[in-house]
């Protein structure tokens, strides 16, 4: 499955399931929307991932304010 030109917004990007999802999607061809509560992990995994397009974006999705 090819993910060339196509942009993926991954939330819980910087643990669990979300890191080997970045890495998969990326290998794939895919530019990533990486969302996660720990905007240090998030810069850790894009720099692991490098050159692959991601923009990190700090916060909690589970948080209703």
């Amino acid at each position: 499955m090819g993910l060339n030109g196509k942009k993926v917004l991954l939330t819980g990007a910087s643990g669990g399931l979300g890191r080997p999802l970045a890495r998969l999607l990326t290998e794939r061809g895919a530019s990533l929307i990486a969302v996660g509560r720990n905007l240090s992990s998030l810069e850790q995994l894009k720099q692991a991932l490098a050159p692959a397009e991601i923009e990190c974006v700090a916060g909690d999705i589970t948080d209703g304010s």
